[in-house]
């Protein structure tokens, strides 16, 4: 089968400076006995021969493979999740599942409701256009949605994410950038609810009255479960536009396809694109596959993704992950700074003036230290006699070579500084959470977030502990000459470490 590219969508992704972002199983896909206050939204515990007649109907298909529920560690089906399994051995290059274009569902289908009218007159994100459309679906009198059946195959909960973290929860996570990014963001999405409905609720009374959609009974905890619903669920398509024939990429609720969860790299047996007739999206073996083995695909396309990424946006976490990354808190350049305008300058160059943090891949990534890393110190600790020829020290820069080796110093031993301030707001050692891992795995059901927590933070204490050998070895190796020893004292009082 020829196919075109695609990848899982993650609506909050980790970035240089901010999120702007156990086991298997999609945390989408995990059950409660409980449903979101408010209008009580969610999965009923009945709906799946709904959900199969409403895939049934719309044209969608399964070969050689079925949905079918987790077990728990007690035996008890569907409060792990669901999954799509082999029936059947499956060879490489098989098509499992078909679904039609028409089943998608994406923020066209808002704007096209009978809600869309009044949303379209704000200035909501896709995103947060469709919260409020999936709302209004789950809502609609007399069970008019034809996405109900779906709709309602949607998880009551949605626990696995930070963002549904209680304060204990948000304890384990310790120093990790993940817990201030996740409080970033509810912060933010609650505060937009708060601001939009009120907007919606004055906006056209009449005609939310005409349509039947009850807009003041919606609670916030409606409000980020549907927007859960997304981060957890939405495929970045792509689809040929009927007027020009030209390939286009749409963020959709694929459903059937949603249920497929992830794995590490090395577990990944299937993977899902659109057909080129841009009729169906499909999803097809890349590997043998036994029977009642689990499908699983990537999450966010040809790389994968940080356990920092996929704690929030999918509540599960891989351990030893190669593509982990933490974050590491860098200095603010103050205006009063020495030689700040020529620092700016440099800094802007390099395209690092805008960042309050810059990322850190695992060591196998980075033999050295990182550039980005190494430049913005070198900056920051620079005096008016290292940057007395501006356009000398730019070219150093691009270059990444060191601008002299007193800088060099200052800037090794900043970074050891920020590493080493970060590690020690770690509360445990990566010891102890290798113990606590274990003892967690030893339980007969073993606490998924607790779990992801642990791996979470080990990752990214194993990260800051190899960069900090990286710059303890490097300022060893650096030459003790007379002349360089005679710049540090000479530089002394102009370093900015008092800055930090």
């Amino acid at each position: 089968m020829t196919r075109l590219t695609m990848k899982w969508a993650s609506v909050a992704v980790l970035v240089l400076t901010v999120i702007a972002a156990a086991g298997m199983a999609r945390a989408a896909e995990t059950t409660t006995t409980t449903t979101n206050p408010g209008l009580g939204l969610g999965r009923k515990q009945s709906e799946l021969p709904a959900f199969r007649e409403f895939l049934a109907r719309g044209g969608a298909e399964m070969h050689g493979v079925d949905i079918q529920e987790h077990v728990d560690a007690d035996g008890r089906p569907g409060v792990a999740g669901r999954g799509v399994f082999a029936l059947r051995d499956l060879a490489a290059g098989e098509t499992v599942l078909r679904v039609p274009l028409s089943l998608l569902l994406n923020v066209e289908h808002a704007s096209a409701s009978p809600l869309g009218g009044i949303l379209d007159d704000f200035r909501l994100s896709d995103a947060e256009a469709m919260a409020f459309w999936l709302i209004y679906e789950l809502t609609r009198p007399e069970r008019a949605s034809p996405w109900l059946p779906y709709l309602e195959s949607l998880p009551a909960s949605i626990k696995q994410l930070t963002m549904f973290y209680d304060p204990f929860e948000m304890k384990r996570l310790q120093a990790s950038p993940v817990a201030e990014f996740t409080s970033r963001r509810t912060v933010k999405m609650r505060n937009k609810f708060g601001k939009y409905r009120e907007q919606i609720s004055k906006h056209r009374p009449a005609h939310l009255a005409e349509i039947e959609f009850p807009v003041e009974l919606i609670t916030v905890d409606d409000f980020l479960w549907a927007m859960a619903v997304q981060f957890t669920r939405l495929i970045t398509v792509q689809v040929k536009h009927p007027a020009d024939g030209e390939w286009e990429r749409t963020k959709c609720l694929v459903p059937l396809a949603d249920l497929l969860n992830t794995a590490p790299a090395d577990q990944i047996n299937v993977e899902c694109a659109t057909n080129l007739d841009s009729t169906h999206f499909e999803c097809a073996t890349i590997r043998p596959v036994a029977e009642g083995q689990e499908l699983l695909t990537p999450y966010g396309g040809a790389e994968q993704l940080s356990n920092g990424q996929l704690i929030m946006d999918y509540g599960v976490t891989f351990r030893n992950n190669p593509s982990d990354l933490v974050a590491l808190p860098i200095p603010k350049l103050r205006e009063t700074a020495v030689a700040y305008d020529s620092k700016m300058r440099l800094l802007m160059a390099m395209s690092l003036d805008r960042f309050d943090r810059l990322q850190l891949p695992v060591l196998d990534h980075f033999e050295s230290i990182p550039k980005e890393l190494l430049a913005f110190a070198r900056v920051y600790v620079s005096t008016p006699s290292d940057l007395s020829d501006l356009e000398h020290v730019l070219e150093l820069m691009k270059e990444h070579r060191a601008i002299n080796p007193s800088n060099e110093r200052r800037a090794l031993e900043l970074l050891l500084q920020l590493t080493n301030e970060m590690i020690l707001k770690y509360i445990t050692t990566i010891e102890e959470d290798e113990t606590m891992l274990r003892e967690l795995d030893a339980e007969s059901v073993p606490n998924a977030n607790a779990v992801n927590a642990v791996v979470l933070r080990l990752g990214e204490k194993r990260i800051l502990s190899s960069l900090w050998q990286l710059l303890d070895s490097a300022i060893e190796a650096l030459p003790e000459s007379k002349q360089a020893l005679e710049d540090v004292e000479d530089d002394q009082e102009q370093v900015v470490h008092a800055e930090l």
